[in-house]
């Protein structure tokens, strides 16, 4: 388990300290510093191993042990292996307009039993870009979203899918403040192809891609923007061939595969601009006989030969409720809506998934569907 944390200062040896009670912290271990131009705090991480069995509660502080100061106690619950819940979202931000309160929702919902074992969002965080002409990130937004998040990430894993929204110089930003498990799962923590001058403010194009475990479900974080970066024959593409090959079924019966750009959309600005994606990955997936989408008609499927997709950018940032649909719905198009705040919420074990849309608004559930495995 790694921890992040930031300072103000520097200090010359970060440090973590944990122990399965908040009075015995035996366990300790130095971490590394980093800062980056344009940014005045300094990034420390440090890694706690070795931790106990699974479901194990884990007290912990970061700090600096030469000057005795520490942070305030947190804890977290080591993963279970047969069941899981995770939060997943996209497209957050901080104020544009309603980050914030979707980030409390989901601190909320995380707080009730069974609670979560992991927070996923799958591409553009912060919104961090001052305007649509080249300059810098504000930081001060990504300072903002960082306090916005670790209302959960104190306590679960946070994790990340590149989005097309952290690309501005050259994902400077999103790379030095967020590490992912790349190394660890034979992905890359970055790779970068290069773009048309100025585009997004950077003249190349992160490619970040890697895969992890949480109880019965192996998540995978790709990338799908940047030119040729996800091809057939690519780094990324062969990377993904791999990794779903070598995944255990019969310890991860699940496989959550997530990308910042939708493989279908019924949307009239989406609906063309990605329309290639499926077609170039769908043949990758170990479950498809022909079929492109699980029929819609019902919200529980029994042993499915094809994927369930989810687009849902509603973690935040302004929605359009007044864009146009494509008429009529698709085939494939089970529900929609441009007019709704909120997150998605996973729940998963040997045999049964569980995917529930819940509003902010109210917290209430305004679409779901399970997967039965027989």
């Amino acid at each position: 388990m790694w921890i992040t944390w930031v300072t103000d200062e520097s200090v010359s040896i970060p440090s973590v300290r944990w122990g399965v009670s908040s009075s015995r912290l035996l366990n300790s271990a130095n971490g590394t510093s980093h800062n980056f131009a344009g940014w005045n705090k300094t990034i420390h991480q440090a890694k706690m191993d070795r931790l106990p069995g699974e479901g194990t509660r884990i007290f912990y502080q970061f700090g600096h042990e030469e000057s005795s100061i520490w942070s305030d106690m947190q804890s977290f619950a080591t993963q279970k292996s047969l069941t899981c819940r995770l939060a997943i979202q996209g497209d957050q931000g901080t104020i544009e307009p309603l980050g914030n309160a979707v980030a409390k929702q989901i601190a909320r919902d995380c707080e009730v039993a069974p609670g979560c074992d992991a927070m996923h969002v799958v591409g553009d965080l912060a919104y961090a870009w001052k305007s649509i002409t080249p300059g810098p990130e504000e930081q001060w937004i990504w300072d903002l979203y960082m306090q916005e998040q670790q209302v959960y990430a104190l306590s679960v894993p946070f994790m990340t899918t590149a989005g097309n929204h952290e690309q501005f110089e050259n994902a400077t930003s999103y790379l030095n403040r967020f590490r992912m498990p790349g190394p660890e799962s034979g992905g890359k923590d970055a790779e970068y192809v290069p773009l048309a001058p100025l585009a997004m403010q950077c003249l190349t194009w992160l490619i970040r891609y890697f895969s992890y475990n949480v109880g019965p479900v192996h998540m995978i974080a790709f990338t799908t923007d940047g030119p040729s970066s996800h091809d057939a024959g690519s780094d990324q593409y062969n990377w993904l061939v791999q990794d779903l090959a070598a995944v255990n079924r019969s310890l991860t019966p699940w496989v959550v595969f997530t990308t910042h750009r939708p493989m279908y959309c019924s949307s009239k600005m989406e609906y063309d601009e990605h329309s290639g994606l499926a077609a170039l990955l769908e043949p990758v997936y170990p479950n498809i006989n022909g079929n492109p989408v699980v029929p819609i008609g019902s919200s529980v499927w029994v042993n499915p030969t094809a994927p369930a997709y989810v687009v849902q950018g509603t973690g935040g940032c302004l929605l359009n409720p007044g864009h146009t649909w494509n008429e009529p719905a698709p085939q494939w198009s089970a529900v929609r809506t441009a007019s709704h705040y909120g997150y998605g919420m996973l729940d998963a074990n040997a045999t049964n998934l569980r995917w529930r849309f819940l509003l902010e608004a109210n917290g209430s559930v305004f679409d779901e569907f399970s997967i039965i495995k027989r």
